[in-house]
């Protein structure tokens, strides 16, 4: 038995009684009542606190793989302009678009697709016809190693041999008749594609003028001119050729599926030529009688028009002279102006 003190009056009394002898006030208990009622309330907390782990964690986990996801699409799946690493090579659906020069400036553009080391595409070369394309077939490893082979009409007609390290290809190509050229590329997307393209026509176009003017300086003279009458981003190639003033004509020659196609013949003797907005002014004068012929394209051919005559009694200083910008014609041993048309400008005729 313990005393303690009365909180009303302050007489000692045991701890046993339920009231103060002294003065009647009854004698209370709360520190154990308190800690019956308090004691529950932590492990009430502590079931709530393993019922919301569950639920926490499945919700980490989705966050977890749309992230995932995320990357794994965006990254692999669908590859932005020109985004080719070296580990997407062996992934399914990775592609690649591979811009190559073989031997000596024939260039081709190889589709590829990869998957699980194989590999399967299309390839084109600049120099051929447009439309024209060979099946690819071959296999890559790890260590980008390629081996593909060409496939025309179902007929093997050669292979590539080469390191492909996700954005530059060397190696050579074997063609079917036993030629060996060296080959190489680099991956580009669709925008860099277009861009070379042009360039590699334009790289032909300069062949196949070239020769041209070769070919008619054998047996004649010639001086030259560029011009875009067609409005195609390709100029045309003005040729004066012949003997004398007596049997010079013109000679008029586009860029056409590979080749050089004539769209004007015409006599030139005794003429000068000027250049109009979309037309070519071509100005003939002798022994007194002049007349302007306008040359135009109608979407096949070179037309002609006389839009002016005159005869006069005078030297070659009274003739009326055009407003159009007078154009100098080059010897065919100046091929300058032919070897600038990479640098061609459509909207003002002249090369950049």
């Amino acid at each position: 038995m313990a005393l303690i003190k009365c909180s009303n009056c302050g007489h000692m009394v045991s701890d046993k009684a339920t009231k103060c002898p002294k003065c009647g006030t009854p004698i209370g208990r709360p520190v154990e009542k308190q800690e019956k009622k308090v004691s529950p309330e932590p492990k009430a907390v502590e079931v709530k606190s393993k019922d919301n782990k569950p639920w926490l964690i499945g919700l980490l986990a989705f966050l977890l793989l749309a992230a995932v996801g995320y990357l794994a699409y965006d990254k692999l799946i669908v590859p932005k302009d020109g985004e080719q690493s070296e580990k997407d090579m062996g992934k399914p659906h990775a592609s690649a678009i591979l811009k190559g020069i073989v031997g000596d400036g024939i260039g081709n553009v190889l589709r590829l697709t990869f998957h699980n080391g194989e590999v399967e595409g299309t390839e084109h070369y600049d120099s051929q016809r447009s439309g024209l394309t060979i099946s690819i077939k071959g296999t890559i490893d790890e260590d980008g190693k390629l081996l593909l082979y060409e496939y025309d009409n179902g007929k093997e007609c050669g292979r590539y041999e080469g390191h492909y390290d996700g954005k530059n290809y060397n190696g050579f190509f074997y063609g079917s008749s036993g030629k060996t050229l060296p080959f190489s590329a680099m991956v580009v997307d669709e925008h860099q594609l277009e861009d070379m393209l042009k360039d590699s026509e334009r790289r032909l176009i300069v062949k196949a003028f070239k020769k041209k003017l070769e070919s008619l300086a054998k047996d004649s003279d010639c001086d030259y001119f560029l011009y875009d009458i067609t409005e195609n981003d390709i100029p045309e190639l003005w040729i004066k050729t012949g003997t004398c003033e007596a049997d010079y004509t013109l000679m008029v020659y586009t860029y056409e599926s590979g080749k050089c196609k004539n769209i004007c013949e015409r006599p030139a003797g005794h003429s000068v030529f000027y250049e109009g907005s979309d037309y070519i002014l071509q100005q003939y004068a002798h022994q007194g009688f002049a007349t302007w012929v306008k040359l135009t394209y109608n979407g096949s051919k070179i037309t002609e028009k006389t839009i002016f005559e005159e005869d006069i009694n005078g030297t070659d200083n009274d003739y009326k002279q055009p407003e159009e910008m007078y154009i100098e014609l080059y010897p065919v041993n100046n091929d300058h102006p032919i070897r600038q048309l990479l640098g061609w400008n459509k909207h003002n005729q002249k090369c950049r």
